[in-house]
Parts: C-alpha cells; sequence; structure tokens
C-alpha cells in the first residue's frame, strides 16, 4: 500500500509494477490522483476515509506524502498489517521519523528512505562519470 499519490507515489508505482505485486493500493485525500496512478488491474485507489473501513493487511506500506517535513504522518490500522508488515518512507532523517515512530508504535518494522537516496546519487554518478561508486561502505558508516 502506498499512503499518498503525488509525485513521489507516481514516481515508484512503474518500479513496484515490475515486480508484479499480488495487489496495489494507492491511498490519497482525493480519489482522483489516486486513480491517475493507480492504472494497472491489480491496483485499486481509495480514500484515507475509504481505508478505515478496508480490512486488507499489507506486506509493505510505503509513505510518499510530504507531512513528515510538517511533524506529521499518514496513519493506516491495525487491520492493515500482520506479523511481517513492514514500513518504508520515502523521506529520510527528520521528515522520515513521524512516520517511523508511528510504525513502532504499531510494531512493525520500518526504514527511511537515505538507502534510496544513496542509490540514486550513485547511479546519477555513474551516468556522469562511467563509474559505479561502492555503496556498501556509505551504508556501514550511516550505521555507527
Amino acid at each position: 500500500m502506498i499512503l499518498g499519490a503525488g509525485g513521489a507515489a507516481q514516481g515508484i508505482v512503474p518500479e513496484i509494477m515490475k515486480n508484479k505485486p499480488k495487489s496495489l493500493v494507492i491511498t490519497n485525500r482525493s480519489i482522483e490522483k489516486a486513480e491517475k496512478i493507480a492504472v494497472s488491474n491489480n491496483s485499486k485507489a481509495m480514500t484515507f476515509e475509504q481505508l478505515k473501513d478496508f480490512n486488507q493487511s499489507f506486506d509493505l506500506i510505503i509513505h510518499a506524502s510530504s507531512l513528515g517535513h510538517k511533524g506529521q504522518t499518514l496513519k493506516f490500522k491495525q487491520q492493515h498489517i500482520h506479523s511481517k508488515t513492514q514500513g518504508y518512507d520515502l523521506s529520510y532523517g527528520k521528515a522520515a521519523q513521524p512516520f517511523l515512530d508511528f510504525c513502532d508504535s504499531m510494531k512493525i518494522q520500518s526504514y527511511d528512505g537515505i538507502g534510496m537516496l544513496i542509490e540514486q546519487a550513485a547511479a546519477a554518478f555513474e551516468i556522469w562519470f562511467g563509474v559505479k561508486p561502492e555503496t556498501h561502505t556509505i551504508f556501514q558508516k550511516l550505521e555507527k
């Protein structure tokens, strides 16, 4: 499930769909924006209001809104998670913290988008200079 249907969500949906998920639910305040990117047969658009009554659990819940920059997050309900559900915020650092804290309160493992940022930078470096930097050491330094 993706929480939010702005530019970030639009950017990740094609890559997610390449992995052939069983289903993808895209939630947003307005149904129109969610419907715009929920275009495959196994995707569904819904509003946050509709999500409250939706009784399906998800393997992965992706927070794709900018609310973290305001110290807020979009939320999901207990019925949307199972014992192996994971959360992922496309933001990183302080902006991801509200979602990560919410995931912690729901007892699910979660991650921020720092890895995506690092890998995007490495891909851009490769385009510019023809050499892909090794990113493993960057992740190791961040863990310290």
